[in-house]
């Protein structure tokens, strides 16, 4: 089956389902092992390492450690699938994986021969809500598995909690060439995208300010409450009437709400 550059993330898993032969996936525990990880000390670990079958649309490995992050064990989200995991991203993430990361991603590997495909690792940022109702942002990092024939038949990678560490919601998109262990080789990656999503237009802090403000507290209590000064919580307050177009609080609830970010 001749595969051509998918459109979307569902274009992908479309054209995975149609490939006729059993797919011969290597060997779980050597999978992990290109992450420099022994398989016995996943449990133990923060990344959440995951083995996907595209052809099945189902995950043959998910690390325990999933758990202690999204508050869904890994036999939840194995038996699951990937649809219900799916269903935890960002909507506007999720639009722009779908519609940019993947197409791009695609296009970029068949480009280079098959004998080195596995030597490129993808990476991309996107928020996802975990089981107690709080949004986290996550940096996903994998690589895809091809049959010799060119055909796109799984993926595997892991992905870790960078919410402490990345404040705006931009999504950044690279792919870099590795190693043997998951390594990059150069010191810049190969390809490297920055995309907006359609509601990624405030920041991760602002975000909190905007739940407390939607909570009804006053920016003193804003102020105690996130350990910043008034004065800040001032300025995320003005910030967020010009991002939005808003002139005062009612109606920066009401764009808030309409867009999905509270």
């Amino acid at each position: 089956m001749a595969q051509s550059i998918p459109n979307s993330y569902q274009d992908l898993l479309v054209q995975a389902s149609l490939f006729e032969n059993q797919p011969v996936f290597p060997p779980i525990d050597s999978l992990l092992q290109n992450f420099g990880m022994e398989p016995k000390g996943v449990q133990v670990q923060t990344p959440l390492y995951y083995v996907l079958d595209y052809v099945n649309k189902r995950y043959l490995h998910i690390a325990p450690s999933v758990a202690s992050i999204l508050g869904y064990t890994n036999t939840q989200l194995l038996e699951s699938g990937p649809g219900f995991y799916m269903n935890l991203w960002h909507p506007d993430d999720l639009a722009v994986y779908s519609n940019k990361v993947v197409p791009a991603t695609i296009k970029f590997l068949k480009e280079k021969s098959n004998s080195t495909r596995e030597l490129y690792a993808v990476s991309h940022n996107h928020r996802l809500k975990n089981a107690f109702g709080n949004w986290l942002m996550f940096l996903q990092r994998s690589s895809y598995i091809w049959t010799d024939t060119g055909e796109i038949i799984g993926a595997f990678g892991f992905s870790i909690d960078i919410t402490h560490f990345k404040e705006s919601l931009s999504i950044i998109h690279t792919i870099e060439r590795i190693d043997g262990n998951f390594n990059p080789t150069e010191q810049e990656p190969c390809y490297k995208m920055t995309y907006y999503p359609t509601n990624g237009i405030f920041s991760l802090r602002e975000i909190q300010v905007l739940k407390e403000i939607y909570k009804g507290l006053s920016s003193k209590q804003i102020a105690t409450g996130l350990k910043i000064s008034q004065h800040t919580v001032h300025n995320h307050r003005k910030n967020l009437l010009e991002k939005s177009n808003c002139v005062n609080t009612a109606e920066l609830i009401r764009f808030a709400v309409s867009h999905q970010l509270l």
